[in-house]
C-alpha cells in the first residue's frame, strides 16, 4: 500500500505551516545566537516548497513506485517538464 503522495504532501504542507507561523520566534532565537535571519530564510524556503506543491500535478508516470519522495526530486522533475499532466519520465 505505501505511504502515498497525498500523505507526503500533507506532511510537507504542515511543516511549511509551522515554519511560516513561527517566523518571528525563529528570527528572535537566531538574533540571540546569529544574524537574525532564520525566520526569514525558513519563511522563504517554505514558500518555495508550497509553490512546488501547489503547481505540481502528481502523476504516476512522474513518481515511480518505490522511489522515496523528495522535494528536490519534485523540483527536478518539474524543471525537466514532468508534471502538469505531461507524462514525461526522467531517468533521475
Amino acid at each position: 500500500m505505501g505511504i502515498g503522495i497525498e500523505k507526503v504532501k500533507k506532511a510537507l504542507y504542515t511543516i511549511c505551516d509551522v515554519l511560516q507561523e513561527e517566523k518571528e520566534e525563529l528570527t528572535e532565537i537566531d538574533s540571540r545566537l546569529g544574524d537574525g535571519d532564520m525566520g526569514i530564510s525558513m519563511d522563504k524556503g517554505a514558500a518555495a516548497v508550497r509553490e512546488v506543491l501547489d503547481a505540481y500535478q502528481w502523476t504516476r508516470g512522474c513518481i515511480q513506485q518505490g522511489r522515496a519522495f523528495h522535494v528536490r526530486y519534485a523540483v527536478k522533475l518539474q524543471h525537466a517538464g514532468c508534471g502538469k499532466g505531461s507524462g514525461k519520465e526522467t531517468g533521475a
